[in-house]
C-alpha cells in the first residue's frame, strides 16, 4: 500500500488489507553477495601460528604497565 494513499483509509481497513496480505506476492532481490570467507585463497594456511595476545597488552608492556616479558 502506497502511503500516499493512507490518506483517508481508515484503521480498520488497513488492519484487514495487513492482515490478509500474500507476503508470497513481494519478491526481493538479494542485497549483499553471497558469503566468501571460507574460499581457500582467503583462509590462513592450517599451520600457521596464532598470536592470541591482546595488541592493547603489548603496547602497555612497552611503556612500563602489565606483566614484565621474559627475554
Amino acid at each position: 500500500m502506497n502511503p500516499a494513499s493512507l490518506k483517508g483509509v481508515k484503521l480498520a481497513d488497513w488492519l484487514d488489507e495487513y492482515r490478509n496480505f500474500d507476503s508470497s506476492e513481494v519478491t526481493r532481490s538479494v542485497a549483499e553477495p553471497v558469503d566468501d570467507w571460507e574460499e581457500e585463497e582467503l583462509l590462513a594456511p592450517a599451520d600457521r601460528v596464532h598470536d592470541t595476545r591482546p595488541r592493547w597488552l603489548d603496547r602497555a608492556q612497552r611503556i612500563g604497565h602489565g606483566r614484565a616479558t621474559q627475554i
